[in-house]
């Protein structure tokens, strides 16, 4: 079977639009006989078209409804702010400096208000700041971010942030990718720790797996806990994201609220 049959209803509708966007007509790409993801450089200019439609339907902007009351704040960054991002992130991993504020005045004014306006509304107590993509949870304690000057200073000083930029202004991925980024801002949630996050394996549209998010470090989770807090991600699962996501094969970080 082609890759295009494997695919979910709803991320074939997604993929469509991307492909559409990017005025690649659907019959070719639809009867590839590809199997994605593969390397880049392996790929026909019609596949790489693909390729990046179906990596669009992984945008954060495409499971944000899924999170309620904690749905976060999306800033569409402009192209020139997409730009100004891979230079200072660029200068500032690579030289390992500080956020300056000639760096700062690098992004549109109406991008930093926009995020300042959105951090005001959590009256203080801050938000989880990503891209559409990428954030930097892995490098550095996620904490609240208290303006937007702080914002740009995790995100700028992100090697993943900068490999993804580079990735998709290097040449070899479509505009479907590289059309418009937006900052993510989560609203902050105090309650999330070590101790009650975890990692759900769906397969086949079942929950096959469900592990503490942090491998490899003993977290406090205790059997009882983990047999409680199992039952209510799979309760969660069948009865509310099941049905409206668009992957039959995910995985899934969740954490339990007490």
């Amino acid at each position: 079977a082609s890759w295009w049959e494997t695919q979910t209803p709803l991320v074939k509708s997604a993929t469509v639009k991307s492909l559409s966007d990017a005025q690649i007509s659907l019959t070719p790409v639809a009867s590839l006989p590809i199997s994605l993801p593969r390397a880049v450089p392996h790929l026909t200019r019609l596949e790489c078209e693909a390729r990046s439609a179906w990596q669009s339907t992984f945008r954060y902007e495409h499971f944000n409804h899924l999170l309620g009351d904690s749905a976060a704040t999306l800033v569409t960054l402009k192209s020139c702010d997409t730009d100004a991002m891979l230079r200072v992130t660029r200068v500032r991993v690579q030289r390992g400096r500080r956020l300056t504020e000639d760096d700062l005045e690098e992004f549109n004014p109406q991008t930093i208000q926009a995020v300042e306006r959105c951090i005001e509304s959590q009256n203080g107590k801050g938000v989880f700041a990503k891209t559409s993509f990428k954030s930097s949870k892995n490098e550095s304690p996620p904490r609240p971010r208290l303006s937007a000057r702080e914002v740009f200073d995790d995100l700028t000083s992100s090697k993943e942030v900068l490999s993804f930029l580079e990735w998709i202004h290097g040449g070899e991925v479509s505009s479907t990718l590289n059309q418009q980024l937006s900052l993510v801002l989560v609203p902050w949630q105090s309650g999330i720790s070590k101790a009650n996050e975890y990692r759900a394996i769906v397969i086949g549209g079942k929950v096959t797996c469900i592990s503490q998010q942090h491998w490899y470090t003993d977290v406090g989770i205790k059997e009882a806990q983990m047999k409680r807090d199992s039952a209510a991600i799979v309760k969660m699962y069948e009865t509310q994201l099941s049905s409206q996501c668009p992957f039959v094969d995910v995985v899934l970080d969740v954490w339990v609220d007490e």
